[in-house]
């Protein structure tokens, strides 16, 4: 392992965030915070340096429809506990949200 990625086969981006500086001074804890890609495609190897990490949370920052097109890999004794995050509300940008504007004859104006 590099000094902040685990070298994963068939996961992502696995990395330590620890190490990094805070506000005060200090720095963050070291292999206490981990971030990563997801892990539909993690190999039973990667599975195995995963639990060997012993996770107490995951916070799983996906979509529902991320999570159910990719559904992630877990270790066979996995037992952290899962945070699955709310999908966001759908947002336009500001002119696609202008460009859907109706008039009350139903046509379409831009603003």
């Amino acid at each position: 392992m590099s000094e902040r990625v685990l070298s994963l086969e068939g996961v992502h981006n696995f990395r330590d965030a620890g190490g990094y500086a805070l506000s005060g001074g200090e720095r963050m804890k070291r292999r206490m915070v981990w971030r990563s890609g997801q892990h539909h495609a993690a190999t039973d190897a990667d599975l195995d340096r995963i639990a060997a990490l012993d996770l107490a949370s995951v916070f799983d920052l996906r979509s529902s429809r991320e999570r159910a097109s990719h559904p992630c890999r877990r270790p066979p004794e996995f037992s952290a506990h899962v945070v699955l995050c709310a999908d966001p509300e759908t947002r336009h940008a500001a002119h696609v949200a202008a460009s859907k504007a109706s008039r009350s004859d139903g046509s379409v104006h831009a603003r």
